[in-house]
């Protein structure tokens, strides 16, 4: 199922586009270096800024999704007071699955919906 078809299955209105917006720079890949910025750029995600080629988004968070992670985090860093550290900012749930290209391997996808099931039954106790 499409996001869209999850929200409105579900009676939540869906976020904005520019919300949810995935854009496309051209750049180096901080976490490869691949700068083929022709046949592949980098997809900017809005919470944050921070862009990654195609590959590692997949990588990273199809890992995430196998470690049952319920709060994704951008893998991008910062800098604060002059010390580079992990971004701070969580990826949405659409992020997650627009970048991760879930909808296209059903098993990532059927452990993300697991988990986020568990966990909505986990912060409210009254469906359970």
């Amino acid at each position: 199922d499409s996001p869209d078809e999850v929200y409105k299955r579900a009676n939540v209105e869906p976020p904005s586009d520019d919300e949810r917006a995935i854009s496309s720079v051209k750049g180096l890949c901080p976490v490869c270096f691949s700068n083929d910025e022709e046949t592949e750029p980098l997809c900017k995600v809005p919470v944050c800024g921070h862009a990654l080629c195609e590959d590692c988004w997949q990588a990273y968070l199809g890992s995430q999704v196998m470690e049952k992670a319920r709060h994704i985090y951008c893998p991008g860093s910062v800098e604060v007071d002059g010390k580079c550290t992990r971004c701070p900012s969580e990826l949405d749930d659409v992020s997650i699955i627009t970048l991760g290209k879930l909808t296209e391997q059903q098993e990532l996808m059927s452990v993300f919906e697991d988990v986020l099931v568990v966990s909505f039954v986990a912060e409210n106790p009254q469906v359970s």
